[in-house]
């Protein structure tokens, strides 16, 4: 767009000439372009200018059919794109379940790979009572077979909703009865069994419940020798105690320092001389033990555990319990039921019938602390950490359960 100069004009200083109309200055002069032929534009108003820009009926017509076309052929466009999009994603997902079949095969085969390598581990040993006895505190390989297929009748419900399906049935009951004999470090487990130390943590945390469940709930609760089958099954030293029913005694096992000051002093025991859990065990006159309560504070006293635990309860008239001398519990028996311990020294010497009878007592109670040494042979109770003390109790009754799947304590039982 430009002006006429009008007629007359006089350039001033301030006057500058158009570099459209003179591309080669001044002194060339002015060039006129031919698509300006012929064109006049007359701005004298505004108005007038929109009026021009305004576009006629036809050429909005063209305009809108244009514009149409255009939007067709996008559209046209959009739906070819959409078309090959979609062969696109469909050949991505034939590709996706392509990688993801050849994944589960790799799966597989690396699974099939660990657990012949794992069986190779088991088959090193098996035939070994020595070396059975060491890793699981088992008698032998057919025992072990036993507590396999026992815990196979049930599903486990892995810790987390975590499924183990890296390791069979068989490796981990193996694992398990590792971790609650030798104690061995996740890390060394996990080595062995070529896993992961997260998926050691499942497994053990899921079979203890299954092997509680099984051996203590299942087989254990409630579940006490009559007193006819005590007799029947009863050693020559309990000739003088036929209506013995039961050896009770309490054993402690350390813990670590609770955080709570109120539990540390109740945990704190001064016979150990340090934070305890205590549980009171019972056994028969056979020597299985047949009750392991739960576990109190080492501060408790035997005669609470005792009224607390719920053996008496278990106890019928007639039946008679042997114990040591802490086991003041005479005011709390049920009716019919004694207690027998070794006498306490009012005299300065004991009379020898007080000898011969103390001599007697601890001959039959002896077998309840070798009953208790037994459970002290898993070295998982050597000391309980934080992060095992809420499964304690039922570490403490798996491994009491345990004990009695090995070798006899009594052989000689008389009819």
């Amino acid at each position: 767009m430009y002006f006429r100069r009008e007629k007359g004009f006089t350039p001033t200083t301030n006057t500058r000439i158009c570099s459209w109309h003179f591309p080669m200055g001044k002194v060339a002069g002015p060039t006129r372009f031919e698509w300006n032929e012929g064109k006049r534009i007359d701005c004298s108003s505004p108005e007038k200018r929109m009026r021009i820009s305004t576009p006629s009926k036809k050429h909005s017509d063209l305009l809108t059919t244009n514009s149409e076309c255009a939007t067709s052929t996008r559209i046209h466009a959009e739906n070819d794109d959409v078309e090959e999009m979609k062969k696109q994603i469909a050949i991505f997902r034939k590709r996706v379940l392509a990688y993801e079949k050849e994944k589960e095969e790799l799966r597989s085969d690396n699974i099939k790979l660990k657990q012949a390598n794992h069986k190779q581990f088991i088959d090193s040993f098996k035939d070994s009572a020595e070396k059975i006895a060491m890793y699981t505190s088992l008698p032998d390989k057919k025992t072990f077979d036993i507590v396999v297929a026992m815990i196979q009748r049930f599903t486990v419900k892995y810790h987390s909703n975590w499924n183990v399906k890296i390791l069979s049935i068989e490796d981990q009951v193996l694992l398990t009865l590792m971790k609650l004999r030798l104690n061995l470090p996740n890390l060394d487990l996990a080595v062995r069994f070529n896993v992961s130390t997260g998926t050691v943590t499942n497994v053990f945390l899921s079979l203890i419940e299954v092997m509680h469940a099984i051996f203590h709930t299942g087989m254990m609760v409630k579940k006490f020798l009559s007193l006819l089958k005590c007799r029947m099954s009863a050693p020559e030293c309990f000739r003088s105690f036929p209506n013995c029913g039961v050896i009770l005694d309490c054993t402690e096992v350390r813990t670590a320092k609770p955080d709570d000051l109120s539990k540390n002093c109740q945990t704190f025991s001064h016979y150990k001389k340090g934070n305890t859990l205590k549980a009171l065990v019972g056994v028969a006159p056979n020597g299985t033990i047949t009750f392991v309560s739960e576990l109190y504070a080492g501060s408790t006293s035997d005669k609470a555990i005792t009224k607390d635990c719920g053996i008496l309860d278990l106890l019928k008239p007639g039946d008679l319990i042997l114990a040591d001398k802490g086991f003041a519990i005479h005011s709390i028996l049920p009716p019919g039921v004694t207690v027998n311990h070794p006498s306490f020294l009012s005299n300065p010497q004991f009379t020898p019938q007080e000898v011969s009878a103390n001599k007697e007592v601890s001959r039959a109670r002896i077998h309840v602390e070798r009953a208790i040494q037994r459970i002290k042979v898993f070295r998982i109770l050597e000391f309980i950490p934080h992060h095992y003390r809420h499964l304690s109790r039922k570490i403490f009754q798996c491994a009491s359960c345990l004990a009695n799947l090995q070798t006899p304590i009594i052989q000689n039982a008389y009819k």
